[in-house]
């Protein structure tokens, strides 16, 4: 840690401001990672269907399983 006072205030400026930049940094990634668009190939059970390529997975016994049985 610097022996003067003048240092001591460039020292301490210097690591709130990294600090503040680093906040700012992680806020605005997480917010950027949780807040992504969602793209769905596929909006109704028709398209699904037309589409193809796609494998439905219910749990057996379910109203779904009953349903598309």
């Amino acid at each position: 840690f610097p022996e003067t006072t003048p240092l001591r205030i460039v020292y301490v400026s210097i690591f709130i401001s990294a600090l503040v930049v680093s906040a700012a940094y992680s806020g605005s990634l997480i917010s950027f990672i949780t807040l992504s668009p969602l793209y769905l190939p596929f909006n109704t059970v028709e398209e699904f269907v037309e589409r193809g390529g796609y494998e439905l997975i219910v749990l057996r016994d379910s109203s779904d399983y009953d349903m598309f049985k």
